[in-house]
């Protein structure tokens, strides 16, 4: 497989999606996919789709949730962990579809990486905040990282533990 069939393939999933066929657009993504894990670009724009549309919906139903978005992120930032734009995305992703404790992880690592390490701050701010009102979303984020993790990630964020 060449590079312009795979990119053949972006250019017919964005296509399928602006004609309204989101989940024969997914297929092609993931098709892409399948062709070469390695490169980003499908990941990527398979979840920009899944987010702009919040998931693939048939007969006013949702039948691919909005939050494989956050997967094809993941598996996108598997090939390369400092993608800042996956990285980005991701944050974006997660908070679209609630996981908090993922976002406040995401904004960190992009205060590390990014130019714009004080937006990304200040994300981190919004999204624990929201986070600490949680108790239940809060408790997932201990059990991914400790209290330790969080008092260390309240200091980077917040400025206070």
């Amino acid at each position: 497989m060449d590079a312009t069939e795979y990119d053949s393939m972006l250019t017919l999933a964005a296509a399928l999606e602006a004609a309204g066929d989101c989940m024969a657009a997914l297929n092609e993504y993931e098709r892409a996919i399948k062709t070469n894990h390695k490169r980003p670009e499908a990941y990527l724009e398979a979840a920009k789709m899944l987010i702009r549309h919040d998931g693939i919906w048939e007969s006013h139903q949702q039948v691919v949730p909005a939050n494989r978005g956050v997967q094809y992120l993941e598996h996108a930032l598997n090939q390369d962990m400092n993608n800042l734009p996956a990285l980005e995305l991701l944050f974006r992703a997660q908070m679209h579809v609630g996981e908090l404790y993922g976002a406040v992880q995401t904004a960190s690592k992009l205060m590390d990486l990014s130019p714009d390490s004080e937006h990304w701050r200040q994300q981190g701010q919004r999204a624990f905040a929201t986070l600490e009102k949680i108790p239940h979303k809060m408790n997932l984020l201990a059990w991914q990282i400790g209290p330790e993790g969080i008092n260390k990630l309240r200091k980077k964020l917040v400025g206070n533990a």
